[in-house]
């Protein structure tokens, strides 16, 4: 079950506790969690996309312990990146946050269980799906927007699944426009 969506954040007002509750609520249901965390682009642009990462993570999971903390699947998908107007962050970025994610999720539930599932999230699309499912740190991508359509969606599910497997062709950034494959 998704929670801390950041347009639940913007347009409905959600809080770093109002996420916390539903995690328990999730986790009560026997059901696991995929937990959104990501920054503003204020945040990003003050640089503090690191606090603002590393709070949300702290906060999502006060009171949990880490057995039940360990089954959350988390989403970084920072606000700047998604809806129309979005643009997938970077790879280095999303290399960056997702360490940060896997660092903090680990400090609080301990190292000892499996290492916490990070996707990325935000404005994934057929040019950037292979390129960020080859980032070790990104276990899968939270597609939004393409899947909206069925064709565009099958598409980028190829995209990464070549792209993890290491076959088929995969379009890059740089072909897309062109037709080219990488």
């Amino acid at each position: 079950m998704e929670v801390g969506h950041q347009e639940r954040r913007r347009d409905h007002g959600e809080t770093d506790t109002t996420v916390n509750r539903k995690v328990r609520r999730v986790l009560e249901a026997g059901l696991r969690p995929l937990v959104c965390v990501g920054e503003t682009k204020a945040e990003r642009d003050f640089g503090v996309t690191e606090h603002t990462l590393s709070r949300q993570v702290k906060v999502a999971l006060h009171g949990i312990d880490g057995g039940a903390a360990a089954s959350i699947v988390w989403a970084y998908e920072p606000a700047w990146a998604i809806g129309l107007n979005g643009v997938a962050a970077e790879p280095e970025d999303v290399v960056a946050a997702h360490r940060v994610i896997t660092s903090v999720a680990e400090g609080c539930i301990g190292s000892s269980s499996a290492a916490p599932v990070v996707l990325y999230g935000g404005s994934v699309d057929v040019a950037n799906a292979g390129e960020l499912a080859r980032l070790a740190e990104v276990q899968g991508l939270f597609v939004g927007r393409a899947a909206l359509d069925v064709e565009v969606f099958l598409a980028v599910s190829e995209q990464a699944r070549a792209a993890r497997t290491g076959s088929g062709e995969i379009l890059t950034k740089s072909s897309e426009g062109s037709g080219a494959r990488g």
